[in-house]
């Protein structure tokens, strides 16, 4: 006759079983990826000329103010291949910044003058293996100049001294081989640590 007692082995294994039917599972784990972080020119400090005639050195002064920093790239952002067959799209293009040759106006400045009474212009560029790129900003288009006078110049973007990530919308100058044979138009730009 059936007592209805289950042996004490099957017991231990629908206890068993109860156990990982009912236990949660387990949330995926899943990797986000690093949010990108770019400046952009309406980040620029710089909103037009900055030295009138009759002013003292900038040295003695310092800038009128703060260039605006470039945040460093987040894991994964990398260059455009081949970025300069790719007019009209999007590029994200490798460089250093630095000042197109510097212009100097002459204001009225006499010899006895202070040797800072000229006003100096500058723009900043990205320079490439493949060349110098200009950078464009319609929103803002004082974002990458720089002012000043032979002492100092000041400019919107403080230029990192390694390599920088410039993304934006790429245009080629005439026929591509002059001096400045490519632009990016409202680019952001960020900067690439261990990069030389």
């Amino acid at each position: 006759m059936t007592t209805g007692v289950l042996p004490l082995s099957l017991v231990a294994i629908s206890v068993v079983l109860v156990g990982c039917i009912g236990a949660p599972a387990r949330p995926t784990v899943r990797s986000q990826p690093a949010e990108e972080v770019w400046t952009s020119p309406a980040d620029s400090t710089f909103k037009g000329p900055i030295k009138t005639w009759g002013d003292p050195c900038l040295a003695s002064t310092g800038c009128p103010f703060e260039a605006a920093p470039i945040p460093q790239c987040s894991r994964g952002q990398k260059p455009t291949e081949n970025w300069r067959s790719r007019i009209g799209s999007t590029n994200s293009v490798l460089g250093t910044l630095e000042h197109l040759p510097n212009v100097t106006i002459q204001e009225g400045c006499r010899r006895s003058d202070s040797e800072c009474c000229d006003r100096v212009t500058a723009t900043i560029v990205l320079l490439t293996e493949h060349g110098r790129v200009v950078l464009i900003s319609k929103q803002n288009p004082h974002a990458f100049s720089c002012g000043g006078d032979p002492s100092l110049l000041c400019c919107g973007f403080d230029a990192p001294k390694g390599k920088v990530l410039v993304r934006g919308l790429l245009r080629q100058r005439g026929d591509g081989r002059g001096y400045l044979p490519f632009e990016l138009t409202e680019p952001t730009m960020c900067g690439v640590s261990g990069a030389n």
